[in-house]
């Protein structure tokens, strides 16, 4: 049986070419990799949580986290020759300054009291980084008929780099444990750890690199995503054709029972949307195959089967808007709407049209969900309950006290810095920030008010989150 030797002399080729790409991006995670390594071997077992110290761990999370942007950037710099070294130089400031603006929020997660808010943050950003390094690269430099192709690489690289860094520490796991049974018992359990951050930070993004597509390359993976075809054709087209069928005998059922639709179909028609786009976007790859997809979901005519659907949504969405205001958590879906109107409009009736306007329009929209001013996610919620509690102020008898419950404790929780705005007893020690965010604060708010309210006659009290948030 014939083995082939490791060539060491390939592996240290591809860390050196590697390396020579893209020096910022391996400084950056080795820095980073270093912070957490410090930071673990400080890190005492027996210390209590709260007297542990992570700011190594912080810094390296900090570090990190402009990865996806630099990997966008550099794709990108290969492309461009020294007669574009002003726009290099402005998207490369713009680079850094989107990474010192999410820098500085994680260094600050232990003052942010308002943890209600977080998850929604690193959702928006996680989107927009990862679209940032997605699309620059096609900035005026690499041909548009390559953008799928070059999305499939991103994520199959990605996966595939996980895989090996997961074999290759599941096997270095294994050979310490027997180690540790067999020669050294007291073995510190730090190295698990040790092994773990240095394949992640150092080995990950070194695999994940080796193989990114030259600019000189004519056409990024052609043929790629052929291994897709099958999965797109038998699995998807159908789940789609299933979904589509059973929301149109939705919409048929509450028309003919003269009905509104209920709130959780906004989440199936979601589902659907996002299984049925990505159908659509693998159709567009195969429609052109001789083996392509028949299925008549792969052309415009999804958008139309789905213009429809919006409708339902918009009106499912409409009514419990009107009714209990917007939340950060229904902001998701609105704007989720939104992207989903603008983009069946613009393939369903545009006759020439380009797939990268969807992950664009994705981009647009995840930036003013986060950072858009009046137009955000945060300023409207806002808005839309602080204008519910005054009509609650103003007309008490008209709402029960489980009403005004949940709008105090949704801006208790979520705007917690505008206490002043919204509080009934607002002396400075009920309205700091930490105390605001307690539980109990507006009960305690609404009990010390002089407010009456309707009696509740609801056969069932709904507890106020689940009431709240659900709709």
């Amino acid at each position: 049986m014939n083995f082939s030797p490791l060539k060491l002399s390939h592996l240290k080729e591809t860390i050196l070419t590697t390396a020579h790409r893209y020096p910022i991006i391996l400084v950056l995670q080795a820095t980073a990799t270093l912070c957490a390594l410090f930071n673990l071997f400080i890190f005492d077992f027996d210390q209590s949580f709260e007297s542990i110290s992570f700011e190594g761990f912080r810094w390296a999370l900090i570090l990190a986290a402009g990865l996806p942007l630099y990997v966008g950037y550099f794709l990108w710099f290969e492309s461009q020759d020294w007669s574009m070294r002003l726009s290099r130089s402005l998207i490369f400031a713009l680079t850094i300054g989107l990474h010192v603006y999410i820098g500085q929020h994680i260094y600050h997660l232990n003052e942010d009291t308002n943890g209600y808010q977080e998850p929604f943050w690193m959702l928006s950003w996680l989107i927009i980084i990862h679209l940032f390094s997605v699309l620059l690269p096609f900035w005026n430099a690499r041909p548009l008929a390559d953008f799928w192709s070059f999305c499939y690489w991103m994520f199959s690289n990605f996966i595939a780099s996980t895989f090996y860094i997961g074999l290759i520490y599941a096997g270095i796991a294994l050979g310490l444990s027997a180690f540790q049974l067999l020669i050294y018992k007291d073995l510190d359990p730090k190295f698990y750890f040790f092994f773990l951050i240095l394949l992640v930070g150092i080995f990950h993004p070194l695999f994940f690199l080796s193989s990114a597509p030259q600019d000189n390359q004519t056409s990024v993976m052609e043929n790629a995503l052929m291994r897709l075809q099958r999965i797109q054709q038998w699995i998807l087209s159908p789940l789609v054709i299933i979904y589509l069928s059973i929301l149109y005998l939705y919409a048929g059922k509450i028309l003919f029972q003269a009905s509104l639709p209920k709130g959780w179909v906004s989440i199936w028609i979601l589902l659907f949307s996002c299984i049925g786009v990505l159908n659509w976007l693998l159709g567009q790859f195969f429609e052109s195959s001789p083996t392509g997809s028949s299925w008549k979901i792969t052309s415009r005519k999804f958008f139309w089967y789905l213009i429809p659907l919006i409708a339902l949504l918009w009106i499912a969405i409409g009514y419990r808007l009107l009714e209990y205001g917007l939340t950060e958590v229904r902001a998701i879906v609105v704007y989720l709407a939104v992207f989903l109107s603008i983009n069946a409009l613009y393939f369903g009736f545009v006759s020439k049209v380009k797939i990268i306007f969807l992950p664009l329009s994705l981009l647009i929209i995840a930036l003013i969900y986060q950072n858009g001013g009046p137009l955000s996610a945060k300023s409207l919620s806002f808005s839309s309950q602080m204008k519910q509690w005054n009509q609650i102020k103003n007309a008490p008898n008209d709402n029960t006290y489980d009403d005004a419950k949940n709008v105090l404790r949704y801006l208790s929780s979520y705007h917690s810095e505008k206490a002043a705005e919204y509080c009934l007893q607002c002396d400075s020690a009920f309205i700091q920030p930490g105390f605001v965010n307690n539980y109990e604060w507006a009960n305690e708010q609404l009990n010390e008010s002089k407010l009456t309210f309707k009696e509740d006659t609801s056969e069932v009290a709904v507890s106020s989150y689940v009431r709240f948030e659900s709709k």
